[in-house]
């Protein structure tokens, strides 16, 4: 009998253990799931450039050789932890590239001393001796790591370099005639076609100038002229359209 009630006190005991259990592992499943719920999230912090409003789509920018620009980055934190701040520049070719930079600690927000919000500046470089092309592409990486639970996000600016070198000429003769701007799109926009276009106009007035200048000069000559140095004008004034054409 005695053994009978000690095997059911046992139970008894094992059953509110077990219990016992149960209800921890219920308390800890939803701070389990309030830790996951913080984890960084975009909305935590903001990246911005005065005056692009899409970070999402490329900057399209225009530096000359040897000169540089500047863009000012602001990033805010919305969070009540401290976030540090990595950038990771990539350069589009080797004589475009940008700056290297440091990593920076956002402090929580409403921080008293303002330390929740900062200025970066990124400088983008064209090397001196550079021709001119387009597209070279320059990307920085924003990566935000919240240190309290090492969650991170991160934020892609990618920038579209058009290079404008003075070593270039090739905009001081891509004119029609010499005289007019070629402003037509790809592929005309070569200055090859204004080349070849013009080439055609001065070859025509060369023509014109052949079949009408040279036969009246000739008529008004041929009456008092031999005959074969009308011919000998003829050619030297021929000859000498051309060459002028």
């Amino acid at each position: 009998m005695q053994r009978v009630i000690m095997m059911r006190m046992r139970n008894r005991i094992a059953a509110f253990a077990l219990l016992a259990v149960m209800l921890v592992s219920a308390l800890a499943m939803p701070a389990f799931d309030h830790e996951e719920a913080d984890a960084l999230e975009p909305t935590d912090y903001k990246v911005s450039l005065p005056g692009y409003i899409r970070l999402d789509d490329a900057i399209d920018v225009e530096i000359g050789n040897g000169h540089s620009k500047t863009f000012v980055i602001y990033i805010q934190n919305y969070t009540d932890h401290v976030l540090d701040v990595a950038f990771y520049s990539v350069e589009g070719t080797t004589d475009v590239y940008g700056d290297e930079l440091r990593n920076i600690t956002l402090m929580p927000a409403g921080d008293k001393d303002g330390k929740d919000l900062v200025k970066q500046e990124y400088k983008i470089t064209v090397k001196e001796v550079t021709p001119s092309h387009k597209d070279a592409r320059v990307v920085l990486g924003i990566f935000i790591t919240d240190l309290q639970d090492d969650s991170w996000d991160q934020t892609i600016l990618k920038f579209n370099v058009d290079v404008v070198s003075s070593f270039d000429t090739s905009g001081s003769f891509n004119k029609f005639l010499g005289l007019i701007d070629n402003t037509l799109p790809e592929p005309f926009s070569s200055p090859y076609f204004p080349f070849i276009v013009t080439l055609i106009i001065f070859l025509g007035v060369g023509i014109l100038v052949l079949r009408i200048l040279v036969p009246t000069l000739s008529r008004l000559l041929k009456e008092d002229t031999f005959d074969a140095d009308y011919k000998r004008f003829k050619r030297m004034l021929t000859l000498g359209v051309v060459a002028i054409t």
